[in-house]
């Protein structure tokens, strides 16, 4: 499956008259100008519920493939370190008499990318808590200011701009989190749950529903 089997092109969108792309649920009247950026589609496939009822497959197809490749799945998969034995899955090379300089620098650099990477992930999720858990606006991250921070604090940082985090990291984090919580509790008995809700800015109403296991997570 792709994103190709998502969408529907259109030569003119509602809002812009431009073309662009429709969700394929035939109730559902989303729309989008320009090309068939995955990013965007997967976002929508992931939490539209109308997709979910006509095409129940390729909804869950969304949502899961954007939960792979969410920062929390990749710090999982770098604290569980390789599958598999890295010497034993490398071929073996000819006893050499000299020393190949270029082979350690090799190394050097793949160890220093893959530090880099790491880091750059760590960070990106702490900025995804900050923003989520503790109320920092997101506008602060397009800042000079908070520019310079990052790039005083490690100069090889890369500065993730605000639209990435709401458009792309956290859509993705929070289907990772769902996917995490559904594991725990559809395989824990006993839970005790609540409910409550509020009136946002907006005006809008805003529910949510708390569920705590017998050892009190």
């Amino acid at each position: 499956m792709n994103i190709k089997q998502l969408i529907e092109r259109v030569e003119k969108t509602t809002k812009t008259g431009k073309p662009g792309w429709t969700c394929i649920a035939t109730k559902c009247t989303h729309q989008e100008s320009g090309n068939n950026d995955s990013t965007r589609i997967k976002k929508h496939a992931s939490s539209c519920l109308i997709l979910a009822e006509e095409y129940p497959d390729k909804y869950q197809w969304a949502r899961s493939g954007m939960a792979k490749d969410s920062i929390g799945t990749k710090l999982l998969q770098v604290s569980e370190g390789p599958t598999s034995d890295t010497e034993e899955n490398e071929p073996k090379r000819a006893k050499q008499t000299t020393l190949d300089i270029n082979v350690f620098k090799e190394k050097g650099r793949q160890k220093d990318e893959s530090m880099r990477a790491d880091m750059q992930l760590r960070v990106d999720h702490l900025i995804i808590r900050l923003i989520c858990a503790q109320g920092l606006v997101p506008e602060i991250l397009d800042s000079q200011e908070w520019h310079d921070l990052l790039k005083t604090l490690n100069p090889k940082i890369k500065v993730t701009a605000s639209k990435s985090f709401r458009d792309d990291l956290i859509p993705k984090e929070a289907i990772f989190v769902r996917e995490e919580q559904h594991k725990i509790l559809s395989g824990t008995s006993n839970l005790t749950c609540s409910f409550d809700g509020t009136n946002v800015r907006r005006k809008d109403t805003f529910y949510t529903v708390h569920a705590i296991t017998p050892s009190r997570e």
